[in-house]
């Protein structure tokens, strides 16, 4: 279907605000496994750009 192929494409977009939406996106609708590679990536870029970086870096400022 035209819609979906459309939206799923969107959701595989790289996008430096919100990673977790590519990780997501390969894990639960196309079922990729966790040894995937191109996973493994996705999940890397959660941890180094979006919101998971600014949340533990004011958590460790916090801590000071």
């Amino acid at each position: 279907m035209k819609i979906k192929d459309e939206l799923l494409d969107r959701l595989l977009e790289p996008d430096e605000e919100n990673p977790a939406v590519r990780y997501f996106a390969q894990h639960d609708l196309l079922g990729k496994p966790d040894q995937d590679q191109e996973l493994i990536q996705a999940k890397a870029q959660i941890m180094s750009s979006g919101l998971v970086p600014a949340i533990l870096e004011n958590q460790y400022v916090g801590k000071r």
